[in-house]
């Protein structure tokens, strides 16, 4: 996918919610990412998804923001972000909210595969025994979830893309339309401010 200015992205945006029959450039510019998206939010789910379930769920969220003569696309804010990464966001949860209803279909495979927990465990791995320390799991991740809400949206969304959707700081910077460079600070910064809350909420 070629990486868009802010510019550009609305331009292909407007042509497309000026007349929503005729949006085959923002889906040939999108339509990758969005695989992409839905390819791993089925993995991070621990479901094994055949390419045409990835292909069938690309087509929902595109029929999801073209909908009610594009209801949804025309909600995108620019001032809040890249619409690569919004267009992120609508592929995720218009996949889980199609697997909530779709339990029994797919087959779920577990074993291998990182849950949640192991993720935090991970991330708050910090050589001071900080995860030790909270015995329950349930717990932590209600810690956990806390903590997250003390973080600026742009910490919370890189640190969830990085940690969470094991995406690479190069993924990141093309989903936000960034530059790399700029990726890492606010990961590093959620990472010491999640520790830090854990460790003070799990001594209390």
């Amino acid at each position: 996918m070629e990486k868009l200015t802010r510019e550009q992205e609305l331009d292909i945006l407007n042509k497309c919610l000026d007349d929503c029959s005729r949006c085959n450039d923002l889906i040939r510019q999108y339509h990758r990412l969005i695989a992409d998206k839905v390819r791993k939010t089925f993995f991070s789910k621990g479901i094994t998804a055949t390419g045409q379930d990835v292909e069938d769920m690309v087509n929902e969220t595109w029929l999801a923001l073209f909908n009610k003569n594009c209801d949804k696309l025309r909600k995108y804010d620019s001032e809040r972000g890249s619409l690569a990464a919004w267009l992120w966001t609508i592929a995720c949860q218009t996949t889980i909210t199609h697997l909530r209803g779709k339990k029994d279909y797919f087959h779920l495979r577990n074993q291998g595969k990182r849950g949640g927990l192991e993720k935090i465990s991970e991330l708050l791995n910090d050589g001071r025994d900080t995860v030790s320390q909270i015995e329950c799991r349930e717990t932590l991740a209600l810690i956990f979830e806390e903590c997250l809400q003390e973080l600026t949206n742009q910490e919370r969304l890189a640190a969830k893309l990085h940690f969470f959707d094991d995406l690479s700081l190069r993924e990141i910077a093309e989903i936000q339309n960034r530059d790399v460079s700029l990726i890492y600070p606010p990961i590093s910064r959620a990472r010491k401010k999640i520790r830090e809350c854990v460790r003070k909420r799990g001594q209390t």
